[in-house]
C-alpha cells in the first residue's frame, strides 16, 4: 500500500513538472517580439524580413543564420543574425544599388533574393483621413496594428501605391506594412501622429505669411513643393518663391510627422488695424476685414469680448479694464482661418488729484485729467473701501466736490475718490485727510437789566461752522435755548421770568451737539436804580434820581 502511494507521488511530480515547463514555454513565446516569433518559425527557404532597405542594411533572418549580401561583381560582406535572427550590415554598393541576398546555417543555404538599395516602403502621404504608402508596383501587402490587428490587405498598385483609410484610427496607433517582393519581405513602420491643428495667421502680404502653428511642423502652400519649418515655438515664417496675388485664396497646410493637416484658406493681403488700449478703456475699437466676427482674448487664452465687424470692416467691442502692460490678441474668423494682432494694454490716462481735506469741512475737492474726458460718467467717495457719496464734476474746469459732512470723522479712516464709467473704475486716489484745528471762541453777553425780555450778546471763533447752539445757564443749569446768527455773530435768548435777582450766577454758552464750546457770565443789573445828590449840610433837601 505504501508503495502504490509513492508510485502516485512520483507519476503527479512528473506531470507538475512537464506542465511547468510547457507553461513556461507558451509564456516565453507569448512575451518575445513578434518578429522574433516569425523567425524562430520561419525555415531556410521563407523569404529573409528587411526592415531597412538602405545602409546599413536590417532585417529578420533564421536566428544565428549567417546573412550574405553579394554585388553584381562577386563581392560579399555578410554577418550572423542574433538569436532573435536580426541582423545588420552595410551593403558593398551604394544608394540605388543592387545585391543579392541569401541566408546560411547548419549547411543549409536559402535562396538568393535581389534587392535594391533604396527606400523600399515610404510614406507617400498622410492626411486626416488616408496613408498613401510608396512601394512596390503590384505587390502582395497587408497592413497591421501594433496588437497584431489586420486593417488591410490587398495588392499595390502598378504606379506603386497604396491607400489605407484612416478616418477611424487613433492617433498613436503603430501601423506596420508588411509588402512581399522579389522573394523578400519588406516591413515598414509608422505611428500614427495628430492632425496638425490650423495656424494662425499673423501677417499676410504677396511675399510672405507669418504665423503661430504647430513647434516642429511643416507649413506650405497646398500642392506646393517648397515647405519651411516652423520654429520651436510654433512662429511661421514662410516667404514665397513666386509673388502672390493681393485679394485671392490660397489654401496652406502644415505637416507633422509626415502626416497633413486640414487645408486652410488664406486671404493673401488681409490687415487688421487695432486701436490703442488703456488700463480705463472699457471698448476696444479697431477695423479688419468688413463684416467678419471679431473677438479679444488675454495671452492666456482667455476671451473677454466678441463683437463684429460693420460693412466698412469696422468694430467696437465690450471688454472689462484690463491692467496696464496686459497683452490682448485681437482674432477675426474668416472661412475658418484665424488672423490675429496683439497690442499691449497702454497706462491709464486719467489723473486724479484731490485737495488736502480738513475733517468738519463740507466738501471733498479736487482736479482730474484724461484723454477721453466722455468716459466719466460720475465720481465717488470711498471710506474704508465703500462707496459713500456721489459727486459732482465739470469736464470743463476739470474739477469734482463731493459733500463729506458726517462722513469723514477721523484721520484713522481710508479715505478715497474714483472717477467711474458706469460700473467700471476708470481711476482712483487717496485723499489726505488732516484733524479739525483745536477752536477758540469769545462770548460778550450785554449787561442783562432784570426784568427785560432777552439775553444779548455777540461771540467770535475760529470755526463758527462748529456752533450748533447758545443756551442761557441759570446757577449752572441750562435753562433756555437761543437763537444765533454766524453772519452778524450775534445771539439773544429768551429770559423772561428766568433771572429773577442778581444774586442768581447768569451765563450763556456756546455748544457743538453735547459738546461745549465757550461760556461767559452775564452781569445783571436791579429792575430799579437810585442815585442821590450830594447833600451840603444846612441844605433844606434830599435830591436824586431814579430808574426802572
Amino acid at each position: 500500500m505504501k508503495r502504490k502511494d509513492e508510485e502516485k507521488m512520483k507519476t503527479c511530480l512528473k506531470v507538475a513538472v512537464l506542465l511547468s515547463s510547457v507553461l513556461a514555454i507558451w509564456w516565453g513565446i507569448i512575451n518575445q517580439n513578434p518578429h522574433q516569433v516569425a523567425a524562430q518559425q520561419k525555415n531556410i527557404s521563407d523569404p529573409i524580413i528587411i526592415t531597412t532597405s538602405y545602409n546599413p542594411i536590417e532585417g529578420i533572418a533564421l536566428p544565428n543564420a549567417k546573412i550574405i549580401l553579394t554585388d553584381y561583381l562577386g563581392n560579399t560582406t555578410n554577418t550572423i543574425a542574433d538569436k532573435t535572427g536580426k541582423f545588420s550590415l552595410y551593403a558593398p554598393v551604394t544608394y540605388n544599388g543592387t545585391v543579392d541576398i541569401h541566408q546560411e546555417l547548419n549547411g543549409l543555404v536559402g535562396p538568393k533574393s535581389r534587392m535594391k538599395i533604396q527606400h523600399s516602403v515610404s510614406i507617400f502621404r498622410c492626411t486626416p483621413t488616408e496613408l498613401v504608402l510608396s512601394t512596390f508596383a503590384d505587390a502582395d501587402i497587408q497592413i497591421r496594428t501594433g496588437t497584431g490587428t489586420i486593417l488591410s490587405q490587398g495588392k499595390t498598385s502598378s504606379n506603386n501605391r497604396y491607400t489605407l483609410d484612416i478616418t477611424n484610427i487613433r492617433q498613436n496607433t503603430i501601423l506596420t506594412s508588411m509588402v512581399k517582393s522579389g522573394g523578400l519581405e519588406y516591413h515598414f513602420s509608422y505611428t500614427l501622429p495628430p492632425v496638425p491643428p490650423k495656424f494662425i495667421v499673423t501677417k499676410i502680404t504677396e511675399y510672405e505669411l507669418e504665423g503661430i502653428g504647430m513647434p516642429g511642423a511643416f507649413t506650405s502652400i497646398q500642392d506646393d513643393h517648397y515647405w519651411m519649418e516652423n520654429n520651436s515655438d510654433g512662429s511661421i515664417l514662410l516667404q514665397f518663391w513666386r509673388p502672390l496675388s493681393l485679394g485671392s485664396k490660397q489654401f496652406f497646410l502644415q505637416e507633422y510627422n509626415k502626416r497633413e493637416g486640414h487645408p486652410q484658406e488664406v486671404l493673401i493681403g488681409w490687415s487688421q488695424k487695432v486701436n490703442p488700449v488703456t488700463a480705463a478703456s472699457t471698448k476696444l475699437t479697431g477695423t479688419g476685414t468688413p463684416n467678419i466676427p471679431t473677438h479679444v482674448q488675454t495671452e492666456n487664452g482667455r476671451t473677454i469680448g466678441r463683437g463684429q465687424a460693420d460693412k466698412d470692416g469696422n468694430y467696437t467691442i465690450t471688454i472689462p479694464i484690463q491692467a496696464e502692460g496686459t497683452k490682448l490678441r485681437v482674432f477675426q474668423t474668416i472661412a475658418g482661418t484665424e488672423y490675429m494682432s496683439t497690442i499691449t494694454v497702454e497706462k491709464n490716462p486719467y489723473t486724479l488729484t484731490p485737495t488736502l481735506y480738513q475733517i468738519g469741512n463740507s466738501n471733498v475737492t479736487g482736479t482730474y485729467t484724461g484723454t477721453d474726458l466722455d468716459q466719466i460718467t460720475k465720481v465717488v467717495l470711498l471710506i474704508d473701501g465703500v462707496i459713500v457719496k456721489n459727486g459732482a464734476f465739470n469736464n470743463t474746469t476739470k474739477t469734482f466736490q463731493i459733500s463729506a459732512n458726517g462722513l469723514v470723522t477721523n484721520t484713522n479712516q481710508r479715505v478715497e475718490v474714483a472717477l467711474f464709467h458706469g460700473n467700471a473704475e476708470l481711476k482712483r486716489a487717496p485723499v489726505t485727510v488732516t484733524a479739525r484745528p483745536s477752536a477758540t471762541y469769545t462770548v460778550t453777553p450785554a449787561t442783562y437789566q432784570l426784568g427785560t425780555s432777552l439775553v444779548t450778546g455777540t461771540y467770535t471763533g475760529t470755526d463758527l461752522s462748529q456752533i450748533t447752539k447758545v443756551v442761557l445757564l441759570v446757577d449752572g443749569v441750562v435753562v433756555k435755548n437761543g437763537a444765533f446768527n454766524n453772519t452778524t455773530k450775534a445771539f439773544q435768548i429768551s429770559a423772561g421770568g428766568l433771572v429773577k435777582n442778581s444774586k442768581q450766577r447768569v451765563e450763556v454758552a456756546l455748544f457743538n451737539g453735547t459738546k461745549e464750546l465757550k461760556r461767559a457770565t452775564v452781569f445783571v443789573i436791579d429792575a430799579y436804580t437810585l442815585i442821590t445828590a450830594t447833600y451840603q449840610i444846612g441844605s433844606g433837601y434830599v435830591t436824586g434820581s431814579y430808574s426802572g
